[in-house]
């Protein structure tokens, strides 16, 4: 493909999926391509069919995300990518559901972990899976959630643990 080429067929605009086939060359073999030839792209293809704008105006009509990605053909994970590289980051649970006004009921308020039922767990004796099993989470998402706990403040049985490992290294 010559440069020239590519230049009209966007003026006559024509999408990068038809100027490849056109080509004879898949979207990636464009993509690269154009990076070859200089051009300013997109970080990936999927921002090629669905820029950020696109997306922010289906999130302001009420569309979620799997209803997004199923418009343009990409996967749901496609579209976390993409609010990652863009900076957008997903709202908690209860305040995504309020802004669509159906707040959280009240059996899934006593469904979602907090620190305080946490702690409240570990007092019974129960590991980190078990808690993280009665609350339906993945011991990771547990795991990110008691590093921001302890970020806000350290947990009791993090500064017993923290205290035996610093008497242990004294020794």
């Amino acid at each position: 493909m010559k440069l020239v080429d590519y230049i009209n067929a966007q003026e006559d605009g024509y999408t990068d999926e038809q100027i490849a086939e056109a080509a004879g060359m898949t979207l990636k073999e464009l993509h690269d391509w154009k990076i070859q030839q200089g051009f300013e792209v997109p970080q990936s293809p999927a921002e090629e069919r669905l820029p950020k704008e696109d997306y922010l105006a289906h999130k302001d009509d009420g569309w979620l995300d799997g209803d997004i990605a199923k418009k343009y053909g990409m996967a749901r994970t496609t579209i976390s990518n993409l609010k990652a590289r863009w900076g957008i980051r997903p709202g908690n649970r209860e305040s995504t559901r309020i802004k669509r006004g159906n707040p959280l009921t009240e059996k899934e308020k006593k469904a979602t972990l907090t620190r305080e039922k946490y702690l409240s767990g570990k007092a019974y004796g129960k590991t980190d899976a078990a808690i993280a099993r009665e609350y339906k989470i993945r011991p990771k998402s547990l795991h990110e959630k008691k590093k921001k706990w302890m970020a806000e403040e350290p947990l009791a049985d993090e500064k017993r643990r923290y205290a035996v490992k610093s008497e242990r290294a004294h020794v």
